[in-house]
């Protein structure tokens, strides 16, 4: 399977991996808070939607609301991809991506989680945000 690693949260395509996610706005899975580590940080995506990604190494979870079960989420020390959406649509965190991320840096997320792709999408206003370096994002 190819490591395709975009989507548009707008309804015109999403494509985590082929076949994956489906072309839709709607909710797919639980909101969860995450305090992790990042592992990798990959190339953005900027054909279509910006996003900016990267690798979590998850050290703590939580979830939000009654969409939220144990089962459905992440567990310590699992690896998952982050998708973080900006640009100048005015759909994500800002204009920019977060500056100067790192491996090995704390980082702490909020979002969409996507299981069966281990995904953490929108993380941003209104489901999510992100806090590195003392700065919030959403």
């Amino acid at each position: 399977m190819s490591e395709q690693f975009t989507h548009d949260l707008s309804g015109q395509e999403a494509t985590i991996a082929p076949n994956l996610f489906p072309a839709t706005p709607d909710r797919e899975g639980p909101t969860i808070h995450i305090i992790g580590t990042i592992t990798k940080v990959l190339e953005d995506d900027t054909e279509g939607t910006k996003h900016q990604r990267f690798e979590v190494r998850v050290d703590d979870v939580h979830g939000n609301g009654d969409d939220y079960s144990s089962q459905q989420v992440p567990q310590k020390r699992d690896f998952l991809k982050v998708a973080v959406h900006y640009g100048t649509d005015g759909a994500g965190i800002g204009e920019h991506p977060i500056p100067n991320l790192q491996t090995g840096e704390r980082i702490e997320l909020q979002g969409e989680y996507i299981r069966h792709a281990k995904v953490l999408h929108f993380t941003h206003h209104p489901v999510g945000y992100i806090e590195y370096q003392s700065e919030r994002y959403e």
